[in-house]
């Protein structure tokens, strides 16, 4: 699935009402809507995360099912080649036997799995695992 098609099943019976106002992450300004929010008076309503701005001009909403949206949760879409790290990196990976943590040779060009196992098919997905960074004090 695509971020627009993800963006579009969060607001889901309500997309035709948003859709001319939606932004690439989902979210919507509130003051496009004010006094005309249609699900008020419907049973099906969208579970909102909002903006909190000093002046309710700039406050957005967009559904909270679309946390994380911008940046995949961290996860890497491998649609060809060039998707792949650029570099030896320890990861999480997916493909479709599941999630796995493992490890990517950029020089084989392979993805191992914590057993060392080369993983080569169906990579859809990878996470690089950060070095956590030092303590400050």
């Amino acid at each position: 699935m695509t971020k627009a098609e993800k963006i579009q099943e969060a607001y889901g019976n309500w997309w035709e009402f948003y859709k001319d106002n939606v932004n690439e992450n989902g979210w919507i300004k509130d003051r496009e809507f004010w006094g005309k929010w249609p699900e008020a008076n419907n049973i099906t309503k969208i579970d909102w995360q909002t903006t909190d701005h000093a002046n309710d001009y700039y406050d957005t909403r967009r559904p909270k099912s679309l946390q994380g949206i911008e940046d995949n949760h961290g996860w890497i879409k491998v649609i060809n080649k060039c998707d792949l790290p650029k570099s030896n990196l320890d990861c999480w990976f997916e493909n479709h036997q599941g999630t796995f943590r493992g490890y990517y040779n950029k020089h084989q060009d392979f993805f191992y799995d914590e057993k060392y196992e080369i993983i080569r098919k169906d990579i859809t997905h990878y996470q690089p695992i950060e070095k956590p960074k030092p303590p400050i004090y």
